[in-house]
């Protein structure tokens, strides 16, 4: 059974696309009232292909989905249109398909189409395609009626099942009879004037080429969903969306970690705030206290030291050191931890070197003086 199906080609795309099946259509009718669709469902206008049988001219041709015989008086109900056809039912002598099976072949275009999975009591969808890509070309049955309260005869079609291939066993035992691109039998199939023989009835057969078959959205279901999203696999739309869950995932683990960085930061700053590192130090003992950090002992030591005094005659240093006013010492994080260095002058001593040096060198001029004085 075939019950939805997707061509989305433009009209201009789906002529050049036929073309490269040896299919050349000489014109397009009803073309306004073809609409390309990811979702194509009974009642919808699509496009097919027919052979006119006096012209033998190539037409492709909009028509309603859900076959309607021209015998037909009234406009039937929705669950009286026919939209397949058993190859079966046309090996019989007698069928209401007998007018059509002889004159009345098309072959219907199609990108893909969809079957349902029965599971439980659950239905999945899955979407069936060419492997190489190219367009399915199902064998089909039209015809024509005319009610009397239309002005315009409508064209109606429908789509010849066969037994299923391997490949599609596990959804359904019926699918579409899809006929080979540019083959013989495709031209067989479309000519008006080939009588319904056996040769034909032995183009009804399961398809032998190459599938690609996947479960997708059940958003297909619904006749008025039409989008690209209905053919994307349900494992790739899954692997989008957790690609995308995780992502998020990480960029709220790394917003998380940054926040306690922060705080962490902010109460280390907090407690160096309330730490104050004394100034006044001891020469005598500055050398015996330890700290974490070497380089700082060594740089707090080089700030206390206090020039000697140049007199080849060393003065002693005065017992308590020139009092230092205390500076808070803030210990600001950084990556390299280390203490910035800061520059502490000590208040020069009252008796300066130079001083001391000029009143010696006058003691001893007056050496010089007095000695030649008690020579004379």
């Amino acid at each position: 059974m075939c019950g939805r199906y997707v061509l989305t080609s433009r009209p201009e795309s789906l002529e050049q696309a036929l073309e490269r099946s040896n299919i050349k259509c000489t014109k397009f009718i009803d073309k306004e009232k073809y609409q390309s669709s990811y979702n194509v469902a009974p009642c919808h206008f699509q496009p097919v292909v027919r052979v006119e049988y006096d012209s033998r001219e190539t037409i492709l041709h909009t028509m309603k989905w859900g076959l309607i015989p021209s015998w037909t008086k009234g406009k039937p109900e929705f669950s009286k249109l026919i939209i397949n056809c058993r190859d079966d039912s046309l090996k019989d002598g007698k069928s209401m398909f007998n007018s059509m099976k002889n004159r009345k072949r098309c072959v219907v275009v199609a990108d893909g189409f969809y079957e349902w999975l029965k599971k439980d009591k659950k239905r999945i969808p899955y979407f069936i395609k060419r492997k190489d890509g190219n367009l399915f070309l199902f064998a089909g049955l039209y015809d024509c009626v005319k009610f009397e309260d239309e002005e315009n005869p409508l064209y109606t079609y429908t789509i010849i099942t066969t037994m299923s291939s391997a490949p599609i066993e596990f959804l359904h035992d019926r699918m579409p009879v899809i006929l080979e691109n540019g083959s013989e039998e495709l031209a067989t199939w479309l000519d008006p004037r080939t009588p319904w023989s056996p040769e034909l009835v032995r183009l009804l057969k399961p398809f032998a080429g190459e599938l690609e078959i996947y479960p997708v959205s059940d958003d297909v279901g619904h006749v008025k969903n039409n989008s690209p999203d209905l053919i994307i696999p349900l494992d790739s739309k899954k692997s989008v969306i957790d690609f995308f869950q995780k992502k998020q995932e990480i960029r709220d683990d790394v917003d998380a970690t940054t926040k306690m960085e922060q705080n962490e930061d902010g109460d280390q700053i907090k407690k160096d705030d309330d730490k104050v590192v004394p100034a006044k130090r001891s020469l005598d003992t500055s050398d015996d206290e330890t700290t974490s950090d070497t380089k700082s002992n060594k740089v707090q030591k080089d700030e206390f030291d206090i020039p000697s005094s140049p007199d080849p005659k060393k003065e002693s240093l005065p017992s308590t050191p020139p009092s230092i006013p205390k500076k808070s010492l803030r210990s600001t994080p950084s990556k390299s931890n280390k203490t910035p260095k800061r520059s502490l002058q000590s208040t020069p001593s009252k008796r300066q070197p130079p001083r001391k040096k000029k009143v010696d060198n006058v003691k001893e001029s007056e050496k010089i003086t007095n000695y030649f004085s008690t020579k004379s």
